[in-house]
């Protein structure tokens, strides 16, 4: 609802669509631009296929910064979709980039440079609906971090695979060497309640674990203030 908000104050005509809905309209040509995401096999190749068909430019969007290392990642499906997307990533017409890591990666695939495209936060819709009733503030007195450095983590799961050990790991160095600093971890995951176990018997009362909060949600402003 907040996106929708942002887009209808700068007054952009948008609708909602189904896949199956997209694909018909891409074929009769409605669209200057088509932008789709290579991270999801079946909206990537059909979209892909159903644009060249009719004639429509586009642009391949991806938010993939460790594709060295995926590349080899997964069982025999994961690698073959991997090789038979790979097949069709470098026939965009354009790209676009959430940061330099992507720029890298299409750059790999054989994208000519003048065609990528990066965007960063600074180029982004503000959201102002998106500032909630608490402030920064009131976040700190909260969580008790009042006059102390902040480190936060927010994300859709808290997993070891998102390297959080060593983000603790780090934040107790730091915290053996006298440094006032505290650490707030956001979200949810299998591996949080270890982690908050880990934490308690280590004697970080410092390392604070929040419910998850959308990244839309009117709460979520203070905690990156």
């Amino acid at each position: 609802p907040l996106i929708e908000k942002a887009l209808q104050a700068e007054g952009v005509d948008y609708e909602r669509l189904g896949l199956l809905k997209m694909w018909k309209e891409i074929l009769q040509r409605k669209y200057d631009l088509v932008s789709v995401s290579i991270d999801h096999f079946l909206e990537f190749k059909g979209t892909f296929a159903l644009c060249k068909l009719a004639g429509v430019p586009v642009a391949f969007l991806s938010d993939r910064w460790h594709w060295k290392k995926r590349e080899n990642c997964g069982g025999p499906k994961t690698r073959l979709l991997q090789a038979l997307s790979n097949l069709f990533l470098g026939e965009a017409d354009c790209y676009f980039a959430t940061g330099s890591k992507q720029v890298e990666y299409f750059e790999s695939l054989g994208a000519k440079n003048e065609i990528i495209h990066p965007f960063y936060e600074a180029r982004c819709t503000r959201m102002p609906e998106a500032k909630g009733t608490m402030s920064a503030a009131e976040v700190r007195k909260q969580l008790n971090t009042e006059g102390k450095t902040v480190f936060l983590y927010t994300g859709r799961i808290l997993m070891k695979r998102k390297n959080l050990d060593q983000v603790i790991e780090a934040f107790t160095q730091l915290k053996s060497e006298g440094e006032n600093v505290a650490l707030v971890l956001v979200g949810y995951g299998k591996d949080r309640q270890p982690m908050m176990d880990a934490c308690k018997q280590q004697g970080l009362e410092d390392a604070h674990f929040v419910d998850f909060l959308e990244y839309v949600d009117p709460g979520m402003g203070a905690y990156y203030e």
